[in-house]
């Protein structure tokens, strides 16, 4: 629970909005890590990258998901970090399968 709220739902949909906001920063660094990497590393950090700020990003969405359905007085924020998080971490996901398909094949 956060020190500043002592609503669950509240904390919750904080933690959700954060983790979704770090999720859509770190593809940048993801991208950074891969162009410094060896040429044959490159496919397996990019993967292993995409599908950690995925997980990321997904978690955000579902943390605040449960807060919206707990009860929270920061509902626009909720909202925000659901859509986003779910959105952001499946694209990523299907980003990273046909990535995979084309590393692969």
């Amino acid at each position: 629970m956060d020190a500043r709220t002592t609503d669950p739902g509240d904390a919750a949909a904080r933690r959700g909005l954060l983790f979704v906001v770090v999720a859509i920063a770190l593809l940048p660094v993801v991208v950074g890590l891969m162009a410094a990497m060896p040429h044959a590393a490159r496919g397996a950090v990019f993967e292993v990258g995409l599908l950690c700020v995925a997980a990321l990003a997904i978690w955000g969405g579902v943390l605040a998901r449960q807060a919206l359905q707990s009860g929270t007085r920061r509902a626009l924020s909720a909202y925000v970090a659901a859509v986003l998080g779910l959105l952001v971490g499946i694209t990523l996901v299907l980003v990273g399968i046909s990535a995979a398909v084309a590393l692969f094949a």
